[in-house]
């Protein structure tokens, strides 16, 4: 046996991934569209990926990767345009942790690593967890990274939100860079980073308090790393063309799991809304009753526009006129060293009050050189004015608050990086020395404070991020039978269930983008098989489409069962409706038809079909064994190993499908019989097909996953011994028996006059399917088929 090169293998299996990519989508299916994005799309989601970096010494690019930026996109492009709108130049953010100034992914400033080609990969998701665009990052997350996805995705798309966890500062970046880009989306902060941020900011950007944004977390990215990131201790030492290719072929596999499970997930989360409206709205209704109140009565629009008026007056120092001698003081102050023994100043020194340590506050003013700092105050010691310092101690008070706060966010940005970000127990420790580090300032800036409060804080308090001017912000703005934490509450209820009710209308909508997509689908690989029809050479080419007419219709039948108790236009989709998406109406054909659609079933699955795709997978088949009663298969021909497969449960589907088709077959030796033994074949890809990757499934279960109908006559339960009798007892012979063991195997069975047919899909040793001839007259406990079996369920259904 020859050795295997890990290079040609990796190389090859590549290959083989690309050429799967690439049936895929002459079958329609492109797991880089989400159905209910493809039309227009609700929102979005940008973010970026630090585990995802690449070491320089992992080698250069020798090659094009095979996708062709299918999901990262060329470098060079990137390149182009942040060095367009960069010019080189980087510019500052203000240093502010309560918005994550400070924080990598806000800093906008250009940062590059000696051993790192790639610093990470920054990513564009839908609201329905899919990745749908990337590049990578070159240097740290700069700002233009996520203006490049959303200038290039919103060119295709009509979106209407983006969420990123930075947006307060990235939207004022594309205002100034991209105007015209800016105008095209909302911008909101994502769910749990908004948290973060200051009270101002959080009313402003956090996606709750936005109209529209329904109940989109903005965080869906965060679910696609939460897959990606398991890959970066191989992607890192990949070549930049291995790297993309794994992270596209992982995206894919994603994407797929996604799409595929679309339905049932929109469902279930319009069943969660609904759970949630109504909780919401009983929290409302409960806290009203206390103040005998209706929610008819209480103007929430109102009482949002004050509290955001307060919440940006008090959270930021801004606006404070300062006095002549106010700003003296300031200066006197922060250059007390050097000035104390000159007698320019005496007069200045003894009216000073004492004042805190300033330097942490960032005061503007201070922040000149020494030279300009002493030539200004001199000219303002020359001004005779009054010596009152009321304001400067509000406008330090304010400062160190929002000081506070800002230290105590970057404590918790500290800790959460612990378990998001690090990789290692070193990083680890760095970031709890970082945390704990916080916890000091935050007690030198508390007794700061206490100096010149009013109202002094208790350091623990402040430590554990429990602000007292934050639950007082609101105290007297309303009645005093309504307080202010009340309202609050009540605000936050409302805005939540106000959410809760655009959200069921945007799934709404999701799922008839959902069906129109896939009604689409259908109609043009209806087209495309109808165009290469009469051409001998496109036999393999109709195969691959039929497969993809049946995925896509199964997801439209799918649909069409599932959204049905909560879209109620869905069978009557008028054509008005349809003529925005499809100028050809060919929706509106195919989704006002659909009880004519389940009825030509049969014409695109059928015995004919069974026995052509069953011919073509046995053209090379010769290790058949066969005996006066028994037909076993190769190894390869079985439910676990057709078509390179390596397992499969799909034995319940698979009996279903050929009690259906097959008696009519089953004339003279059929076990010999080669159109028995192709269509029994094809009944075991096609049921794999339809199975698809659920897990074992009943009788029940697999009859709606088929696009036939099946009459289940009565189902029964015996032990093994008991079986002959079970079987014989069936009346009449217009029936066929699905048999499951205990075991969760299942065997299809078909009566004839004399005998008894088995098929059975599994794989036995070093072989594959078995069909077994057993007369009635005989026991069938002792079969192969039923050993380590001890009881039975036995399903029967009407031919």
């Amino acid at each position: 046996m020859g050795k295997i090169t890990p290079t040609i293998f990796s190389t090859s299996f590549k290959e083989w991934c690309f050429c799967q990519h690439q049936i895929e989508r002459i079958q329609k299916k492109n797991w880089m569209q989400c159905p209910s994005c493809t039309f227009d799309q609700h929102s979005c989601h940008v973010d970026g990926n630090c585990k995802l970096y690449r070491y320089r010494s992992s080698g250069r690019r020798t090659r094009k990767e095979f996708y062709d930026g299918l999901f990262i996109a060329e470098d060079k492009k990137v390149a182009s345009f942040i060095n367009e709108i960069y010019k080189g130049k980087f510019g500052k953010v203000e240093a502010d942790y309560i918005c994550g100034g400070k924080w990598n992914a806000a800093r906008n400033n250009a940062r590059k690593f000696k051993s790192l080609d790639t610093t990470g990969l920054e990513v564009m998701s839908c609201r329905h967890q899919l990745g749908q665009r990337a590049l990578n990052m070159k240097q740290g997350e700069l700002y233009g990274y996520p203006l490049y996805l959303i200038k290039e995705h919103i060119n295709t798309r009509d979106i209407k939100f983006v969420f990123a966890d930075v947006m307060c500062k990235l939207s004022k970046f594309i205002q100034r860079v991209d105007a015209e880009t800016a105008k095209a989306f909302k911008g909101a902060l994502s769910v749990m980073h908004a948290k973060g941020h200051g009270i101002d900011c959080q009313f402003l950007w956090d996606g709750q308090w936005i109209d529209g944004t329904g109940r989109s977390t903005g965080e869906e990215t965060e679910q696609v790393f939460s897959f990606l990131s398991r890959f970066c201790n191989t992607t890192k030492y990949q070549k930049p063309e291995n790297r993309e290719e794994t992270l596209t072929e992982m995206i894919l596999h994603w994407n797929r799991k996604k799409v595929e499970n679309l339905a049932r997930y929109l469902v279930k989360k319009y069943n969660t809304v609904k759970q949630d409206q109504l909780k919401y709205q009983t929290e409302i209704e409960k806290a009203l009753n206390k103040v005998e109140m209706i929610p008819e009565s209480v103007d929430f629009e109102m009482i949002k526009r004050e509290i955001r008026d307060i919440a940006a007056k008090i959270a930021v120092p801004t606006n404070f006129q300062l006095s002549t001698y106010e700003k003296s003081v300031l200066l006197y102050q922060d250059m007390k060293t050097e000035l104390y023994d000159n007698d320019e100043f005496l007069d200045l020194r003894k009216s000073c009050p004492v004042l805190p340590d300033l330097s942490p506050l960032n005061i503007p003013l201070l922040m000149k050189s020494k030279a300009e700092k002493i030539k200004l105050l001199r000219e303002l010691i020359k001004c005779d004015t009054d010596h009152a310092i009321s304001n400067l101690l509000s406008f330090l008070t304010v400062g160190y608050r929002r000081l506070m706060e800002s230290t105590y966010f970057e404590k918790v940005h500290h800790l959460s990086r612990v378990e998001r970000l690090a990789v290692t127990s070193k990083q680890r420790t760095v970031l709890r020395q970082k945390a704990g580090k916080c916890n000091t300032i935050l007690k030198t800036i508390a007794v700061s404070y206490n100096t010149i409060a009013i109202d002094p804080v208790m350091v623990d308090d402040i430590q554990r991020g429990v602000f007292e001017w934050k639950s007082r912000i609101f105290k007297g703005s309303f009645p005093v039978e309504f307080t202010d934490i009340a309202k609050r509450s009540v605000l936050e209820s409302h805005a939540k269930k106000k959410r809760c009710d655009e959200e069921l209308t945007i799934l709404e909508h999701d799922m008839t983008k959902y069906l129109r997509f896939y009604a689409d689908t259908c109609m043009e690989l209806e087209q495309d098989m109808v165009d290469k029809a009469n051409e001998v050479s496109n036999t393999g080419m109709l195969i691959l489409l039929r497969e993809g007419y049946l995925f896509a219709q199964k997801k439209l039948h799918l649909g069409l069962d599932l959204f049905q108790p909560f879209v109620p236009s869905i069978p009557s989709l008028h054509q008005d409706e349809l003529v925005e998406i499809d100028d050809e109406c060919t929706s509106d054909i195919l989704i006002e038809n659909v009880d004519e659609r389940v009825e030509e079933d049969d014409f695109f699955l059928d015995a004919e079909l069974l026995m052509f795709t069953g011919s073509e997978i046995m053209k090379n088949c010769l290790s058949f064994s066969f005996s006066s009663n028994l037909a076993r298969f190769p190894r390869d021909i079985s439910q676990s190993t057709l078509n390179g497969r390596n397992g499969s449960s799909a034995c319940t589907t698979i009996a279903l499908l050929v009690g259906h088709f097959l008696p009519s077959l089953l004339s003279g030796d059929a076990l010999r019989n080669k159109e028995v033994i192709e269509a029994f074949v094809g009944c075991i890809d096609f049921g794999n097909f339809y199975h698809d990757n659920q897990y074992s499934t009943t009788v029940i279960d697999s009859i709606d996953l088929l696009p036939m109908s099946f009459n289940v006559r009565s189902e029964l339960n015996c032990l093994k011994t008991r079986l002959s009798e079970a079987l014989t007892s069936i009346d009449g012979d217009q029936w066929f028996t699905v048999i499951t063991g205990n075991n969760e195997k299942s065997f299809c069975c078909i009566p004839q006059k004399n005998f008894f047919y088995f098929f059975d899909s599994h794989v036995h040793d070093k072989y594959g399917a078995l069909i077994i001839r057993h007369e009635k007259e005989e026991r069938v406990e002792n079969l192969e088929l039923f050993s380590n079996v001890s009881e039975f369920s036995i399903c029967v259904i009407s031919i």
